[in-house]
């Protein structure tokens, strides 16, 4: 066998492991955090509406609410309705705003809601209870780490910046 099949299948076998598992993330967290933050400082944003998020966040942090000059609608929350943006505020606020917030927040809510994803599989019921044969949880725990870290649009979304599905994505993940 090739030695690439040989690493995926090292691969596969030691995401089983829940310490492996979750240093993977942490790691895939560290690097989207890394790459969010160059991106930032860099402003290199494909997305106009990242632009809109920074204002309002500012604007709240401000105490000026959801006015926006960048959003045809003047206010915000005409033109996305999304209150929830509003939670990550304090974070805005208590750094001044800093360009590096929004990238390691915004990375943190994806993760966020990832890990109640690999979460979910690692406590997943068993059935049979406790005389089951083989607990799949490990495999199951695995296959989401992968499916998340495949997903395409969650590089996607850390790519285009901050915008507030990432708040609606972590909420959902985690009901």
């Amino acid at each position: 066998t090739s030695q690439w099949l040989k690493a995926a299948f090292w691969f596969w076998a030691s995401l089983t492991r829940r310490g492996f598992r979750w240093a993977v993330l942490g790691a895939a967290f560290g690097l989207a955090c890394t790459l969010a933050v160059l991106q930032a400082l860099a402003m290199r944003y494909p997305l106009y509406d990242v632009g809109l998020f920074h204002q309002i966040l500012w604007g709240v942090s401000q105490g000026h609410g959801f006015v926006s000059t960048i959003s045809g609608a003047g206010d915000f929350l005409q033109d996305h309705l999304a209150p929830s943006i509003a939670l990550v505020v304090p974070f805005f606020w208590l750094t001044g705003g800093a360009p590096w917030v929004l990238p390691i927040v915004h990375a943190g809510l994806l993760f966020g809601g990832i890990a109640a994803w690999v979460r979910l599989a690692e406590r997943f019921p068993v059935p049979g209870g406790t005389r089951a044969r083989a607990d799949f949880r490990p495999v199951l725990a695995a296959a989401a780490t992968l499916f998340a870290l495949g997903f395409g649009s969650l590089w996607g979304n850390l790519r285009w910046g901050f915008h507030e599905n990432a708040v609606s994505f972590c909420a959902l993940s985690w009901a």
